[in-house]
């Protein structure tokens, strides 16, 4: 998913420093360093074929492939068993 980097910083920042795992500037260090190679990675992701994506947009695709998947017209969910028709419970 694309993210702003300013924004992917932040919630890395704030999600270790609630961890108290390592100390704050090692945090703060490692997310500027994370931050600089974010364009790297997402070309290296591209290049393989992956297309760059804004999280409401994903959301969007994967409710029309479920739809289009169960044949009905329902993008809220069914739930993870789809119509609910099982392989290996045929009569």
């Amino acid at each position: 998913m694309r993210r702003p980097r300013g924004a992917t910083f932040f919630r890395r920042l704030v999600r270790d420093l609630s961890e108290r795992r390592k100390t704050p500037g090692l945090l703060v260090r490692r997310g500027i360093a994370l931050a600089r190679t974010e364009p790297t990675v997402l070309r290296r992701q591209t290049g393989l074929g992956c297309l760059p994506s804004r999280g409401g947009q994903v959301i969007r695709q994967v409710a029309a492939l479920h739809a289009t998947a169960t044949g009905s017209g329902d993008t809220a969910g069914s739930g993870a068993g789809g119509n609910g028709a099982r392989a290996g419970n045929r009569a």
